[in-house]
This record gives structure tokens, C-alpha cells and sequence, in this order.
């Protein structure tokens, strides 16, 4: 029997925006020119930890001082962005949940919101197919200022961002910032970008937001990317049996 793939034209009811969302950005990173998704094992993991990281400096969000802290949700007014709004529903159902468990969620995987509204400004094109959704991409400049942006901070070139900052940290505790980035930062080694990124969590400013704020992104950080690295060891040690 022969299948056949429905390629959903999507024309951008407006302009670009100028400014994507982190996790409009990290799908953007994770995702190749054809519309495959990379990293596809930790993918929700990663996209779900932007999409919380950006609640926080929303400051509709908060964290408590646990090693694995638990979000509470302090405001579901909405922020004018579509997919943070859709989650906030989720959340208050998960309220006073540990932060691990919230990013695997299975109410919690935001690709096909994501991916959605990167359609519908004419950044991808979504296709269906018998296995899922493809984004293949329509206008590569978003992606291509985003990671000339990420290069300057990961260079220092600049005052070091936190939304940089958490970008490249969720990329690398998925362990692919390097497969990533590494034609963009070809100067740095594997090791050298992990270390970088570690760097520029402790060290980026997040301008508009509180100290306190501040501090539970670098506290949420750590925490997310413990849980993503415990969850990374164990697939590869099931893998390996």
C-alpha cells in the first residue's frame, strides 16, 4: 500500500515577530531545515523547561528553596504569549508539584502548540504524516539571527543574557549543544561550550526582573538540568542492556 503525507500549507497571518519565545527559539535549535526533530528523547524535557523558565520571568511562576523545587503557581494572568498561556491551566492543575515531575508531564509536551505558532507567522511549515508532525523550515532568518545572538554571548561579546543563557544550558544538558552549535562556535571544543554554558547561567543578567527572580532561574536551571541528566544516564544505561 502506498501512503501518502498531507503537507499542510500554512501563510503567516503576520510578520515574524521580532522577538520568539525561548521555547519558540529551542524548538527552533532542536528542530533541522527538513522538519525532523532532534534529540527527540529529551526534546519535551527541554522544551518544557523554557517554557517554565520564561514563566518565571513572567514572574507568573515560583519556585521553593527544595533541591527539587516545587512550581507554584502566583499569577494566570495571561502573558500575551499563546503557548505560555495554554500551559498555565496545566500548571494550576500541577500546582506544588516537584519541578521533575512537571517536565514530564504527559499533559506538558508543548511541540504541536509550538510548533503551531511558528506555522502560523510563516517560520515552519507543518506537515502530517503517518508517524507525526514534521516543521520544515520556510524562513530560516529567524533561526539564523537566534544563533548568531547565542554566539556573541557564548563568546562574551557583550553582556551575557539569561535567556541565552538558559538556551544553551537546556542544549546542553540534553547533551546536543555542541552537535548543535558547532558550526556556529567551531573554535570551541565539546568541552569547552559545556563549560561555557555552565558559566553564563551564574553569570547572566535578566534584565526587568528581580534579584529574587533571578536567583530561582539559576535555582530552576540547576534543577532542570540534574533532572536531564539523571534522566539522560538512565536511557543510556537501559540502552546499553
Amino acid at each position: 500500500m502506498r501512503h501518502t503525507v498531507r503537507v499542510i500549507h500554512t501563510t503567516a497571518s503576520e510578520p515574524a515577530p521580532a522577538h520568539l519565545s525561548l521555547s519558540s527559539e529551542l524548538f527552533l535549535l532542536l528542530t533541522k531545515d527538513s522538519g525532523r526533530q532532534d534529540s527527540t528523547s529529551y526534546r519535551q524535557y527541554a522544551l518544557v523547561g523554557a517554557v517554565l523558565a520564561e514563566l518565571l520571568l513572567h514572574q507568573r511562576i515560583s519556585l521553593d528553596d527544595r533541591r527539587d523545587p516545587r512550581v507554584q503557581v502566583i499569577s494566570t494572568e495571561p502573558t500575551g504569549d499563546p503557548v505560555l498561556d495554554q500551559f498555565l491551566p496545566e500548571l494550576e492543575r500541577l500546582d506544588g508539584t516537584a519541578i521533575s515531575r512537571v517536565m514530564g508531564h504527559r499533559r506538558m509536551n508543548p511541540t504541536e502548540a509550538i510548533g503551531g505558532a511558528l506555522a502560523s507567522v510563516g517560520i515552519l511549515e507543518q506537515r502530517r504524516g503517518l508517524f507525526g508532525n514534521r516543521w520544515p523550515v520556510v524562513n530560516p532568518q529567524p533561526e539564523q539571527a537566534l544563533r548568531e545572538r547565542i554566539a556573541r554571548s557564548v563568546r562574551g561579546e557583550g553582556e551575557p543574557d539569561s535567556r541565552d543563557a538558559i538556551l544553551v544550558g537546556l542544549l546542553d544538558a540534553t547533551q546536543v549543544l555542541h552537535a548543535i552549535l558547532r558550526h556556529d562556535l567551531p573554535e570551541l571544543s565539546r568541552r569547552e561550550l559545556s563549560a561555557r554554558a555552565k558559566e553564563l547561567i551564574e553569570t547572566a543578567s535578566a534584565p526587568g526582573v528581580t534579584s529574587a527572580v533571578a536567583k530561582q532561574i539559576r535555582s530552576a536551571m540547576a534543577a532542570m538540568m540534574a533532572s536531564m541528566a539523571a534522566i539522560t544516564a538512565a536511557t543510556t544505561a537501559t540502552a546499553a542492556h
